[in-house]
């Protein structure tokens, strides 16, 4: 099984696939040969959007960003949750990702 026979599994599962290749080769190649690739990739992307929503959610509730809000004034709601969004976004990288 080759790696273009994986298909995309998901925007986490891509990175931490590109970073296994490249970092952790013997890691990416047992998973690989022994057909478990897919698989993995599959409940690893579940695993980081799971925790990227989680993120979004804690940063949500801590701050106070609602619904309300985003009826009272749209823009300042969609600033917020982009910088929410990166932060979730650096937090899986660092703590799933790239690990």
């Amino acid at each position: 099984a080759g790696s273009d026979e994986i298909g995309f599994q998901g925007k986490w599962a891509e990175l931490h696939k590109q970073y296994l290749k490249a970092e952790k080769p013997d890691v990416y190649a047992e998973l690989l040969f022994t057909n478990r690739m897919k698989g993995y990739l599959k409940e690893f992307n579940s695993q980081a959007e799971e925790r990227f929503r989680a993120i979004m959610d804690d940063l949500k509730n801590s701050t106070g960003i609602n619904e309300p809000l985003k009826a009272q004034n749209q823009m300042a709601w969609i600033q917020k949750i982009n910088v929410f969004a990166k932060s979730a976004e650096e937090i899986v990288l660092n703590e799933m990702v790239y690990c």
